[in-house]
């Protein structure tokens, strides 16, 4: 299931890695972790789509990597 989003959620992208001017220490975002997130959401009761739990899991993780 999120295997399938590994390979074609964000084709041709680079993964974010987080990394910014204010902040050079941030850990990459890696898709292992975008897909232990959505599989984790994927079992929620507020879950949606494949799709829908990928992206939400992104975004999660990519908000606590501002903070």
């Amino acid at each position: 299931m999120e295997d399938d989003l590994k390979d074609t959620a964000h084709e041709g992208e680079e993964p974010f890695d987080g990394l910014t001017e204010e902040n050079p220490s941030r850990k990459p975002v890696t898709r292992e972790m975008i897909a232990e997130r959505a599989y984790l959401i994927s079992q929620s009761d507020d879950a949606g789509t494949d799709e829908e739990n990928w992206l939400r899991a992104e975004r999660e993780l990519q908000e606590e990597q501002e903070r």
